[in-house]
C-alpha cells in the first residue's frame, strides 16, 4: 500500500511500494520530467559516440590509403581495415567478458545516477587517448584504439549496468517497452546522424575536434544525470535495504566473498527464470552471427558493394547509416505493437528477419541495394533488441537489475568476440597481399560466404527461440520468485528527493 504523503510527490517521481519504487500509472507515466532531461542527454551522447566510431574507422582507412601506392595496394586496403575493424571489436567484446560480469554486482551496490555521471565523465577522458597517441607517437596509433576501445566499454558497462536500475525508477511499469523504444530510437538517430554526418564533418575539421566533440558529448550526458530528481532510496537500494541476515551482509559486503555471493544470486536468478534463459541462448547464437558482419561491413562496402576505395572514402558511412535509420522504424513498433502482441514473439519475429537479411545481403553487388537491405535489417534487428531489453526490464526487481545485465552480457559478449576473433584470423589470413597462395583472391567471395553461415546461424537462433519461449510467461511466476525475493524497503519518513546535483 501506498503512504498517503507518497500521493504529493510530483508526478514521474518514483515512490514507494509494496514491489519497490514506482513511477505512478496516469499522467507523467512515461513522459516527464526526469525521462526527457535523460533522454536530450542520452540522444546528444549517442550522436557523439557513433561519430566517434565512425571517425575512426575514416581515419585509420585514410592513414592505411596514403600508404598505399600501387593498384594492388589499394584493392587490399579493403582487408586491411576489416581486420583493423576486427580488433577493434574484438577489444570491446573483450572487455565486455572480462569485466562486465563484476560490474552488475557492483552498481547494484553502489549509487547508479553517481555511477553513470563517474562512468560519463571517465569516458570523455578516454575517448582523448587515439588523438593524444596519434600527435605524440603515430606508430602506436592502431594499438592504442584497441586499447581506448578496451576501456571505453569498461567505463560503459558501468554505465549501462546502470542505466536500466535507473530507467525502471523514472517511468512507470507498463511503459518500460514505450521507455526502451524511445531509448533505442535515439540511438538510432545517433547512428544515423553520427555516421552520415562523420565523414564530412572529418573531412572539414579533422580529428581533433571531431575527436573533443565526441569528449564533449559524454561531458553533457554527465549534466543531464546531474540534474535528475530521483528519490536516493530508488536509486541506491543496497544502503536502504533491511534483511534478516543484515549483519552477515555487513561482515562480508565489502569481502570478495561478498561480491561473489551477490554475483551468484544474479546467476541463479538469470537461469531460474525461463524467459531470461531463452533470451541468453537467442542472444549467444545471435551474437555470432551478427559479430562476424559487424566486423566486415567496411570491407563488404568496398569489396562486393564495387564502392571506390578513393572515390567513396566520403560514403564509408552510408550502411551503418541505413542500418541506424531502419533501426529507428524498428524501434517504433516495437513501442506500438508491445501494446498487442507479446513482446517474446516480437523478439523471435525480429531474429528471424536478421538472418533472411544477412543470406540477401550477401548477394548483393551495388551500394544501393547496400543501403536499402542494410536498412531493412535494421528494422527486424531492433524489433528483436527493444523486445528483448524490455522483458529484462519487465521482469526483474529493481534490487537485481545490473547482476541481470552483467550475466547478459558478458556471455553474448564473449560469443561476439570469439566470432569477431575468427573472422579476423580468416580475414588475415586470407588477405591477398598477404598470402599470395589464397583460394580467395578475390575479397568478395570471401564476405559473401561469411556473411551466408552468418545469416544461416541466426535464423537458427529463431528456431531455437520459438522452442524455448513458446510457453514462457512474461512476468515473474513459481519458483522464479523464489531465485531472489524482492529487498524489503527500510521504513522510514517519505522519501527525500534528491534534488538538481543530489545523489
Amino acid at each position: 500500500m501506498l503512504e498517503e504523503t507518497d500521493l504529493t510527490q510530483p508526478r514521474g517521481i518514483a515512490i514507494p511500494t509494496e514491489t519497490g519504487y514506482q513511477v505512478m500509472e496516469g499522467k507523467g507515466a512515461l513522459v516527464n520530467r526526469n525521462s526527457v532531461i535523460f533522454a536530450v542527454g542520452q540522444g546528444i551522447s549517442l550522436i557523439g559516440d557513433n561519430i566517434y566510431l565512425s571517425t575512426l574507422i575514416i581515419w585509420i582507412s585514410a592513414v592505411t590509403l596514403a600508404a598505399a601506392q600501387t593498384p594492388a595496394q589499394k584493392l587490399a586496403v579493403a582487408a586491411t581495415v576489416t581486420a583493423i575493424q576486427a580488433g577493434i571489436f574484438g577489444a570491446n567484446y573483450l572487455a565486455g567478458f572480462l569485466i562486465i560480469p563484476f560490474v552488475g554486482v557492483f552498481v547494484d551496490r553502489w549509487n547508479r545516477r553517481t555511477t553513470m555521471i563517474i562512468a560519463d565523465l571517465g569516458q570523455a577522458v578516454l575517448a582523448l587517448l587515439p588523438l593524444i597517441a596519434f600527435l605524440v607517437a603515430k606508430n602506436v596509433f592502431i594499438p592504442a584504439i584497441y586499447v581506448t576501445y578496451f576501456l571505453l566499454v569498461a567505463a560503459q558497462g558501468f554505465f549501462m549496468g546502470s542505466q536500466s536500475g535507473v530507467l525502471q525508477v523514472i517511468v512507470a511499469r507498463k511503459s518500460f517497452p514505450q521507455a526502451v523504444s524511445i531509448l533505442t530510437v535515439l540511438v538510432g538517430v545517433g547512428a544515423v546522424a553520427g555516421f552520415a554526418l562523420a565523414p564530412a564533418f572529418f573531412i572539414a575539421v579533422g580529428p581533433i575536434i571531431a575527436i573533443t566533440f565526441n569528449a564533449l558529448s559524454f561531458v553533457i550526458s554527465a549534466i543531464a544525470l546531474f540534474l535528475l530528481r530521483i528519490p536516493e532510496e530508488a536509486v541506491h537500494p543496497y544502503a536502504f535495504r533491511q534483511r534478516d541476515d543484515l549483519a552477515a551482509v555487513a561482515g562480508i559486503g565489502k569481502s570478495i566473498a561478498g561480491v561473489f555471493k551477490d554475483l551468484w544470486r544474479g546467476l541463479r536468478f538469470v537461469f531460474t527464470t525461463r524467459v531470461l534463459f531463452g533470451i541468453i541462448i537467442m542472444l549467444i547464437v545471435v551474437q555470432i552471427g551478427a559479430a562476424a558482419v559487424n566486423s566486415l561491413t567496411s570491407g563488404l562496402f568496398f569489396a562486393n558493394l564495387h564502392a571506390s576505395p578513393t572515390k567513396d572514402l566520403a560514403l564509408i558511412g552510408l550502411l551503418p547509416t541505413a542500418l541506424g535509420a531502419g533501426g529507428i522504424i524498428g524501434a517504433i513498433l516495437v513501442g506500438v505493437l508491445a501494446r498487442f502482441f507479446p513482446l517474446k514473439a516480437l523478439a523471435i519475429v525480429g531474429i528471424l528477419g536478421i538472418g533472411l537479411g544477412l543470406i540477401n545481403i550477401a548477394f548483393l553487388n551495388n551500394v544501393t541495394s547496400g543501403v536499402i537491405f542494410y536498412f531493412i535489417a535494421g528494422i527486424f534487428n531492433n524489433l528483436f533488441v527493444v523486445s528483448y531489453s524490455s522483458l529484462v526490464i519487465k521482469i526483474t526487481p529493481n534490487s537485481i537489475i545490473g547482476r541481470v545485465e552483467g550475466v547478459l552480457a558478458p556471455l553474448a559478449t564473449f560469443s561476439s568476440f570469439i566470432s569477431a576473433f575468427v573472422v579476423g584470423a580468416i580475414v588475415a589470413a586470407y588477405n591477398p597481399a598477404l598470402n599470395p597462395k589464397t583460394p580467395f583472391p578475390n575479397s568478395a567471395v570471401l564476405f559473401t560466404d561469411i556473411f551466408v553461415i552468418s545469416g544461416i546461424v541466426i535464423v537458427v537462433a529463431s528456431v531455437l527461440g520459438f522452442l524455448l519461449l513458446r510457453k514462457a510467461q512474461e512476468e515473474v511466476t513459481g519458483i522464479e520468485k523464489l531465485a531472489i525475493a524482492p529487498t524489503p524497503l527500510v521504513a522510514s519518513e517519505p522519501p527525500i528527493i534528491a534534488g538538481e546535483g543530489g545523489n
